[in-house]
């Protein structure tokens, strides 16, 4: 036991030797007490300069510190707020322009639309149109062929009659001038 009471009191020693006591004795310790009451006091005295000659100076500053920090956040609300008004409108004028293009575009696909179909639809007329002419003069054409011919054939008969009455003559005659007869128009 006398040991244990040994180690405890080497063990006090010790963790005091921080606070500058060589040993644990009564005197020492008030010696260190004194020290630590004026301490205390000295800390109180310096509050009660620092409360009566610099707090309202550090509470003014900190104090308007605040104010230019809340002004410059309700300036930063604002602008944010201005900010988020004009993106909306912003928005709002790009749905705008976007809707007219797109009436625009539609518009112009319209237009192009009808103008293609009112082409198409000249070029078709003016196919049937120049069909229709076409086959008028295709028909003028062998009118006139027909006439023509019919001519022709009057003429033919006309010679042949001619050349009959000029000549009695016999079925042999009679073949030979028809054979002359084409072989002239054939000439022709």
């Amino acid at each position: 036991m006398q040991e244990i009471l040994k180690e405890i009191s080497e063990f006090i020693n010790n963790g005091l030797s921080f606070l500058g006591l060589k040993e644990f004795t009564l005197e020492a310790v008030l010696g260190q007490a004194t020290q630590v009451v004026m301490q205390i006091i000295a800390t109180i005295i310096l509050f009660i300069f620092v409360k009566v000659f610099l707090w309202s100076k550090i509470t003014a500053l900190i104090e308007e510190r605040q104010e230019i920090i809340n002004k410059n956040l309700n300036e930063a609300q604002q602008l944010n707020q201005e900010a988020l008004a004009q993106k909306t409108l912003a928005d709002e004028e790009y749905k705008v322009a976007k809707e007219e293009a797109r009436k625009i575009i539609a518009e112009a696909n319209k237009f192009g639309s009808e103008e293609r179909d009112r082409i198409v639809n000249d070029a078709k007329e003016e196919a049937k149109r120049r069909l229709l002419m076409n086959q008028k003069e295709i028909e003028i054409e062998v009118e006139n062929a027909r006439e023509n011919i019919k001519n022709a054939i009057v003429d033919i008969a006309m010679l042949v009659a001619e050349k009959i009455i000029k000549h009695e003559i016999s079925q042999e005659d009679y073949e030979k001038v028809v054979y002359d007869f084409i072989e002239e128009v054939g000439s022709k």
